[in-house]
């Protein structure tokens, strides 16, 4: 089956030092391309992996093939994400193959990544596995340093990087604030309000904060004159750079689409 075959691929790929898996060439964020150079690890990919493998471990039982080893990988990638990859109020968003944290502590960049909070939530919705508090925690730190009300925007992470880094990859040498270096990411901001909505706790102010996302979101809530991109569709980014803030990036970005439709419905089942 094709399914087997591509969780047999991944846990053939294995995992660093920390017990999470390899970045590898870059995960969700591409421009992330150098982290997983020598056995760098992706925490949001762990809980991605753990969401995906629930999933299919579903349907491979369906047709009674053993899925005992795919579930202890599972969690043991859980155990060791809620070991190393959780810091203070948030998740990492990546072990660099020196040991370093991006994502965590007193950094110049990326103090903060939206992904590891949302996905955190996410897992928990999907797969049952999470420390509710400390999701709460990082789900309060996302929302305090990644919101924007003024501008709305939801950055995908902050501080921007100012300078290239060899050690992240291309993503640095985006201008500040544009596109995934510290912009709102729509791909991402969907997943994120998501998170809030699925969020474990704080039902009332989560579903709040959802539906501010979601205003950060429609093009149809940007002045045109600052937006300068279709006011009928939706940008793959925005920029939080002061220069051009507010600005889309292209346009007609119809995978994100896709999600944010089903954003709103899931908003409106809730609100009903």
């Amino acid at each position: 089956l094709h399914v087997k075959r591509a969780l047999d691929l991944f846990v053939s790929r294995g995992v660093g030092a920390h017990g999470i898996p390899l970045m590898l060439g870059g995960d969700w964020n591409d421009g992330m391309n150098k982290v997983g150079e020598g056995g760098g690890e992706s925490v949001w990919l762990g809980f991605f992996a753990i969401c995906v493998f629930e999933k299919a471990c579903a349907l491979l039982e369906k047709r009674n093939i053993d899925t005992q080893g795919y579930r202890d990988f599972c969690d043991n990638v859980y155990e060791n994400i809620e070991k190393h990859a959780y810091f203070n109020d948030r998740y990492a968003r990546a072990f660099l193959k020196d040991g370093s944290v991006l994502g965590a502590g007193e950094v110049d960049f990326c103090r903060i990544d939206a992904l590891p909070q949302a996905f955190a939530s996410i897992c928990y919705h999907l797969t049952g596995k999470g420390n509710t508090a400390r999701i709460s925690a990082a789900l309060d730190s996302a929302f305090r340093e990644l919101y924007d009300g003024e501008n709305k925007i939801f950055k995908l992470f902050t501080p921007a990087f100012t300078r290239e880094n060899d050690s992240i990859g291309y993503v640095s040498r985006y201008p500040e604030g544009v596109r995934e270096n510290g912009g709102q990411y729509t791909h991402a901001a969907v997943f994120s309000a998501l998170s809030y909505l699925w969020a474990p706790c704080e039902k009332k102010k989560n579903f709040e904060r959802a539906k501010k996302i979601l205003e950060c979101i429609l093009p149809t809530s940007r002045d045109v004159d600052v937006y300068l991109n279709e006011p009928y569709v939706l940008s793959a980014d925005i920029y939080s750079n002061p220069y051009h803030v507010g600005r889309g990036g292209w346009s007609f970005y119809t995978g994100s689409a896709g999600w944010c439709r089903y954003l709103i419905k899931e908003i409106i089942k809730q609100a009903e």
